[in-house]
């Protein structure tokens, strides 16, 4: 209760972010260290990480993190991205799957959902790939998230109930 006076009067959705952190402004900023919270300031250093090659330090940065704020999903971001850089596919997978059940809807992941689609092929998963594709194609009709069609990998085009704004 008592964070949320530092922050300027928005909707909660402009303050915490469950991928990037919590936001501020400038005038909210503590003077010197050009961030807003102690969070802003580890994703800015896991990211600064992961553009440097050096993801055990970006992992690490998550784990502050996440001991700062437990269930933070940015932290699992970070090892998701530093798992898919050193090509720890099946730990990404995982990271990748907490990730799209916790924010199944969020556009910002759709690198996951296609990573996530390829890695359930090329490990046999067949039928959990034409899950996540369906499911996928029903929140988002306009992207195509495989890149040889649904017909070419399954077989058949899916009948996709329009929705109605």
């Amino acid at each position: 209760h008592r964070d949320l006076h530092s922050f300027p009067t928005r909707r909660s959705s402009d303050l915490l972010d469950p991928i990037n952190g919590m936001r501020g402004t400038p005038e909210h900023t503590p003077e010197g260290t050009g961030y807003s919270t102690p969070l802003s300031a580890l994703v800015s250093e896991a990211n600064s990480y992961i553009r440097e090659g050096k993801y055990d330090l970006a992992v690490s940065s998550a784990d502050k993190a996440e001991k700062l704020y437990p269930g933070f999903l940015g932290a699992v971001f970070i090892r998701y991205r530093a798992n898919r850089a050193k090509h720890y596919d099946q730990e990404a997978a995982t990271n990748a799957e907490a990730l799209l059940q916790a924010l199944p809807k969020d556009t910002r992941l759709l690198e996951v959902h296609k990573f996530l689609i390829e890695h359930y092929l090329s490990t046999g998963k067949k039928r959990a790939a034409e899950e996540l594709a369906l499911r996928d194609l029903a929140v988002f009709p306009e992207q195509q998230l495989l890149p040889s069609g649904f017909k070419s990998v399954f077989g058949y085009s899916p009948t996709i109930p329009q929705t109605t704004k």
